[in-house]
């Protein structure tokens, strides 16, 4: 589990690709203090395992079907990527719980500034739509960002200064790809209205049963 609150801006040093994984070598070093291999670390909102890690680096791999579901597929060696270290009991939930399992990609559709902020237009698959609220909390690239506004398939989220200088996404431009994950709260809410909305149970079993 992660919060939302990127630790550290890395890099890609280095993509391997051996069969139906890919090796990603990210460049760091705030993420690797009290390390071990097994940890997980976010990448750029993808929950990845440390395999090997030296004083300046780590070693993941990536299976296909991850590289297929998030921006994994367009990255290249020497782009930029949001580092966070798994949450620690105990630790402040400064951001919201954030899993690191990417349920799309968005891209930018429109950025602008707004006074000391910057506003992104982001655009998602309509079928994840249920998943948006107003006022909701959402991850983009692994950042825990507050929804300002939606419309149709497409919500606005407001970046302040402190998460621009701290984070990957002042580089992020209109028509470029960011990792989605929705509010794990609200996936399970909507598991369970639809669930009962499934539901066996009517008035011929509720008379059968001796309900009525």
């Amino acid at each position: 589990m992660f919060t939302g609150i990127i630790e550290e801006v890395g890099s890609i040093k280095k993509i391997s690709d051996s069969g139906d994984k890919r090796s990603f070598t990210m460049e760091c070093k705030e993420v690797l203090k009290g390390a071990r291999k097994g940890d997980s670390i976010s990448v750029n909102g993808v929950c990845l395992t440390i395999n090997s890690f030296g004083e300046k680096h780590f070693v993941a791999d990536v299976m296909n079907e991850t590289v297929k579901a998030s921006t994994f597929k367009w990255c290249k060696e020497g782009d930029s990527v949001n580092l966070e270290r798994a949450l620690c009991m105990g630790d402040r939930l400064g951001g919201h719980i954030i899993t690191g399992h990417i349920d799309c990609v968005g891209q930018v559709k429109r950025k602008y500034r707004d006074g000391n902020a910057v506003k992104y237009e982001i655009e998602f698959p309509v079928e994840y739509i249920s998943r948006v609220v107003n006022k909701g909390s959402i991850g983009v690239d692994g950042i825990s960002l507050t929804i300002m506004e939606i419309r149709n398939n497409t919500f606005t989220i407001s970046i302040i200064p402190t998460t621009s200088e701290d984070t990957i996404i002042s580089k992020k431009n209109s028509g470029d790809w960011v990792n989605l994950e929705f509010d794990i709260i609200g996936k399970y809410v909507e598991r369970i209205l639809g669930n009962q909305n499934k539901s066996n149970i009517d008035m011929s079993f509720l008379k059968k049963n001796g309900f009525m």
